[in-house]
């Protein structure tokens, strides 16, 4: 199994390679890298991920409402 270190090293240049790309394709990458972060939460012993996602939730909170830091373009109905 990889080290922590390593996953997020590996997300931050997956985020990043999406810089210039079309919306299409930045949707896609963000829908595969929602599905990796599930997948290492899924492999994981149910305390510890209880554990991990209480510490998130202190150290990052979503916002209320959570999509309040979208940009205008990303919410316009089309």
């Amino acid at each position: 199994m990889a080290s922590p270190g390593s996953e997020i090293q590996t997300t931050a240049a997956d985020a990043a390679s999406s810089l210039g790309k079309p919306p299409a394709e930045r949707a896609a990458m963000f829908i595969g890298l929602a599905h990796t972060a599930s997948a290492i939460l899924a492999a994981l012993p149910p305390e510890e991920r209880r554990r991990r996602l209480l510490i998130a939730a202190q150290l990052d909170p979503l916002p209320d409402p959570w999509w309040s830091r979208f940009r205008h373009e990303a919410l316009a109905v089309r």
